[in-house]
C-alpha cells in the first residue's frame, strides 16, 4: 500500500470534502479553501505521491494518485471531491470509478482541451528536461494568478513549486499530459461541478457536451489558483452543488 500524508480538520462526523493539489503543490495551496468549510464539514487534504509530504515511487500518473488516494482516505465514497487543476483530474478519475458520492473541478488540466491548451502542454513536456526547472517553476507559479494577490501569497506558493524535485515536476506532467480525460467522462454516473477560470485549459462547450453528469461554472476576475484568489467564489458554489446533491 502506498500511503498518502492527508490532514484532516473540522467536524469528524460531518460530510467529508477531499481537497486534492495541482502540479507541484502541497495540501497548503487547497488550506484557504479547505479552511471555510471546516465548521461544518470533515476535511481531509493531501499531498500526492512525490509532492510535499508524498511518498516518491518514481510513477506520478493519474491513476497512480487515483489508486493511492483510493488507499489512503477512509470514506471516500461518500465524500465529494474537489481537486484543482492536476488534482481536478484526480477527482475526475475517481468520480468515474464511482469512488465519491460527487466530484468539483478546479480549473482542471486538459481533459477536454481547446487545441491551443494542448499545444501548450505538449510544448511542455518538450522543455521540462532541457530547462533549470526551479527557474522555470518560480516564473510559472507567478503566471497562475490574474488579480492582485498578497505578496506572502504569492511567494509562498512560488516556495512550493521551486521545492518539487525535478524528476516530479516532469513524471507528474507527463501524467497530465497521458491521462484519457474523454474515457474519464465516458463512464462516469456520478455528478461533477466544473468551474472554470477566466482562461480554462479545456474546451468548456465540449467538455459540457461530454457527459450529461457535468454541470459548468466559471469564476470570476481569477486565474488559474482560484482557490487563492476567490475562494469566496468556490465556497458559494461548491456549497450550493452539495445542496443540490442532497
Amino acid at each position: 500500500m502506498t500511503a498518502l500524508f492527508t490532514k484532516e480538520i473540522g467536524l469528524p462526523g460531518g460530510a467529508t470534502l477531499v481537497f486534492i493539489h495541482g502540479w507541484t503543490c502541497t495540501h497548503e495551496t487547497m488550506a484557504p479553501l479547505a479552511q471555510r468549510f471546516e465548521d461544518t464539514h470533515r476535511c481531509i487534504s493531501v499531498d500526492l505521491l512525490g509532492h510535499g509530504n508524498g511518498p516518491k515511487t518514481g510513477t506520478y500518473s493519474i491513476y497512480d494518485q487515483a489508486d493511492a488516494l483510493e488507499q489512503s482516505v477512509d470514506g471516500l465514497a461518500d465524500a465529494i471531491i474537489v481537486g484543482h487543476s492536476m488534482g481536478g483530474q484526480i477527482a475526475l478519475e475517481l468520480a468515474s470509478r464511482g469512488k465519491a458520492k460527487g466530484a468539483v473541478l478546479l480549473d482542471p488540466a486538459p481533459i477536454v482541451p481547446h487545441e491551443k491548451a494542448r499545444q501548450w502542454g505538449d510544448d511542455m513536456r518538450a522543455q521540462l528536461p532541457k530547462v533549470n526547472i526551479p527557474a522555470m517553476m518560480g516564473a510559472f507559479a507567478r503566471n497562475q494568478f490574474r488579480k492582485a494577490v498578497d505578496p506572502a501569497v504569492m511567494d509562498a506558493l512560488v516556495e512550493t513549486m521551486q521545492a518539487c524535485d525535478p524528476d516530479v515536476v516532469i513524471g507528474a506532467w507527463d501524467g497530465i499530459m497521458d491521462y484519457d480525460g474523454p474515457a474519464a467522462l465516458a463512464k462516469l454516473e456520478r455528478p461533477v461541478l466544473v468551474i472554470f477560470a477566466d482562461k480554462p485549459l479545456n474546451d468548456v462547450r465540449d467538455f459540457a457536451k461530454a457527459s450529461k453528469h457535468i454541470e459548468t461554472a466559471q469564476t470570476a476576475g481569477s486565474g488559474h489558483m482560484q482557490q487563492l484568489e476567490v475562494p469566496d467564489q468556490l465556497e458559494a458554489m461548491i456549497r450550493r452543488f452539495e445542496a443540490l446533491l442532497g
